[in-house]
């Protein structure tokens, strides 16, 4: 395993996120039918939620970059309906490609340089959403999702240049 996946995989969990690592074909095959909201352009899979006062149950969305350092993936919502999913849904399920990992927190400048082109929402989330009062209660849940689930992806992708396979 690449160093930065198993480093994005310590800090993900040291959060308190469920890390689940699967296969392309894996990913394809979860049961789509139990989330209420999905955002997964890499598999062309949108599934549009109607989002009451109540919220949603499980959202499930693509990340852009994940950061190893703090286990922190980057979406972007631009889209309202895909940020009020992430932000409302009980329970937050990402989807992140290994090739997407990047080792520390400035390694996201070229793609927010490039986002900033236009108009953009991008999100850094590291875990399910956490507070406190000043008497130190912890709670989960109130400003966002009180569970989140990291699919990281191991794909083996066809190497354009030689023509080969790449684990």
């Amino acid at each position: 395993m690449k160093k930065k996946t198993a480093l994005f995989l310590k800090e993900s969990e040291g959060v308190g996120n469920e890390n689940i690592v699967l296969e392309r074909e894996e990913l394809e095959s979860l049961p789509f039918d139990e989330f209420g909201f999905i955002e997964l352009p890499s598999l062309k899979i949108r599934k549009e939620a109607s989002i009451g006062i109540e919220g949603i149950s499980k959202a499930l969305i693509e990340a852009q970059l994940a950061v190893a350092e703090t286990g922190t993936v980057v979406v972007d919502d631009s889209d309202e309906s895909a940020r009020l999913a992430a932000s409302l849904c009980d329970e937050l399920h990402v989807v992140v490609y290994e090739d997407r990992i990047v080792g520390k927190l400035e390694d996201t400048r070229k793609y927010l340089k490039e986002k900033a082109s236009q108009p953009a929402f991008i999100a850094f989330i590291t875990g399910a959403s956490r507070t406190a009062d000043i008497e130190r209660v912890l709670t989960t849940g109130v400003h966002g999702p009180e569970k989140m689930v990291v699919y990281l992806v191991k794909e083996k992708r066809v190497d354009k240049r030689k023509g080969k396979r790449k684990a």
